[in-house]
């Protein structure tokens, strides 16, 4: 632990090296890690929360959350209407509350509220060039806050708002280049990647991964037609519709032309397929372009297949949904079909 007098001397080389550990990360969740270390090294608060706007002034979300209950309180949002928190938003400088009237922010959704009022509670806006872009509130810091100790906390935060916005606009720019432009759908290069990624993660905890694999019936002629133009609004109505009907967890992508997929994380082959049928189900009832003044109805010949019983690489687990798919074609489209026995499922 840094106590407040070591605080006082630390020289500029320490800062220097914070901020460079902190801009060296780019992607969010080590940035995160990184910050924890850091706070936790130099004021070992009882517990610590970073919050970020996840619209500007709109949205303010738990990013991460130190201390009890840290775990379940990320994601969550934050809506400090009174206490240390609220005040340090609004007039953008650090607040000190030793005395809290109000439940912090962080006990509060870490069902400790009775606890603040013998906390000693510091919130400090993140600042940048663009504004306030969230929070940090610590609770209970070992050091006592001092002038000096408060300037250093500043310093570490204002090296934190800049990474953390520098983080979150890469992460977008990184989400232009996975995502699909006409359906907004993950794409086929991102496909590969998380399969790879999933596949990774379930043979070494011993779990199945699902893929579903499906290309749109008769859409050629749809084409043909109506044109391109209905055509492309059909695909990206449809990538909206697929990003509707799958779990929170999965993941949907456009392969290709009117190729689609979704990955089905932990998700045995059974299950996988039953997943696939209510798809089919939806589909068939589903009715596209009617704000256009149309009213299209789709099919779609699905294949399924699961690691680890149709091979262990991406490749194989391509292939073989790939394979089931194109027996659903010829089965007679509007089918799903498994790889386990390529037996049509009614």
């Amino acid at each position: 632990m840094v106590s407040d007098h070591d605080a006082l001397d630390l020289p500029a080389s320490i800062l220097h090296e914070t901020a460079k550990s902190f801009a060296s990360r780019l992607e969010l969740s080590e940035l995160l890690r990184v910050i924890t270390e850091r706070i936790v090294e130099l004021w070992q608060p009882r517990c610590f929360a970073v919050m970020l706007y996840r619209k500007p002034l709109e949205d303010l979300r738990f990013e991460l959350a130190f201390g009890p209950r840290g775990t379940d309180i990320a994601g969550l949002r934050a809506s400090p209407k009174i206490g240390a928190l609220a005040r340090a938003l609004a007039c953008h400088e650090i607040v000190v509350d030793s005395q809290p009237q109000a439940p912090s922010e962080l006990l509060r959704h870490a069902r400790m509220a009775e606890a603040s009022a013998k906390s000693c509670v510091v919130a400090v806006p993140l600042k940048t060039q663009e504004g306030t872009i969230g929070a940090i509130e610590l609770v209970d810091p070992k050091t006592i806050p001092s002038t000096r100790s408060l300037s250093l906390l500043e310093a570490v935060s204002d090296y934190a708002a800049i990474a953390l916005d520098n983080a979150r606009n890469y992460a977008r720019i990184r989400e232009l280049t996975i995502r699909d432009d006409l359906t907004t759908l993950y794409n086929a290069r991102h496909l590969r990647e998380t399969l790879s990624a999933e596949l990774t993660r379930a043979a070494r905890f011993q779990r199945p991964v699902s893929i579903i694999f499906l290309d749109l019936d008769f859409f050629k002629v749809i084409n043909d037609t109506k044109g391109h133009l209905v055509g492309s609004a059909l695909l990206a109505e449809f990538g909206q519709f697929v990003a509707r009907h799958i779990r929170k967890i999965d993941m949907g992508f456009r392969y290709g032309g009117d190729e689609f997929a979704v990955v089905l994380v932990e998700t045995p082959h059974e299950g996988a397929l039953v997943m696939a049928s209510r798809f089919r189900e939806l589909l068939r009832q589903q009715r596209f372009l009617t704000r256009q003044g149309l009213s299209l109805q789709l099919t779609a010949s699905i294949g399924v297949a699961t690691y680890p019983d149709d091979g262990s690489s991406t490749t194989d687990i391509l292939s073989a949904a790939d394979r089931a798919m194109y027996r659903a074609k010829e089965a007679g489209r509007d089918e799903v079909v498994s790889t386990r026995d390529l037996s049509v499922v009614v």
